[in-house]
């Protein structure tokens, strides 16, 4: 945890952090039925208009720069770890999962959490989005 505070302050080191603001995403389950791809690490599944760049790799975690442009996709797919994105911007993406779509509108300095094995499609419905993810190794 003191890993991702200080990673998380030193981007956000422009903006204020509120703790307040921190969100937990619902554990997202495939149906039984679907067949997403397997679990990857952050940019390696089917998108479009979105781009990574890797911040830090070491044996604990994977951090990536992450920017979803307007009317970017992310085809269905699953996580291959448990992953923290800080939202450095705000946004709105549209998220599918279970057959469900729910539109998160996000403010800069959100934080959300997507589990290991969690699958979903997203969309982005409102302007570019900039996030930070930091995908958790196990250990």
């Amino acid at each position: 945890m003191r890993c991702l505070l200080i990673i998380a302050g030193a981007i956000a080191a422009s903006t204020t952090f509120d703790a307040s603001a921190m969100h937990r995403q619902p554990f997202r389950q495939t149906a039984a039925t679907a067949q997403p791809p397997a679990g990857s690490r952050p940019g390696d599944g089917p998108f479009t208009g979105m781009s990574f760049k890797p911040v830090l790799e070491n044996d604990r975690v994977s951090v990536i720069r992450a920017r979803m442009e307007v009317g970017a996709r992310e085809g269905v797919h699953t996580h291959g770890s448990d992953t923290i994105v800080v939202h450095l911007s705000g946004g709105e993406i549209e998220d599918t999962s279970d057959g469900k779509t729910v539109v998160n509108r996000w403010k800069r300095g959100d934080v959300e959490f997507e589990g290991l094995g969690t699958s979903h499609s997203a969309r982005n419905v409102g302007g570019a989005v900039d996030v930070v993810l930091v995908a958790l190794k196990p250990q």
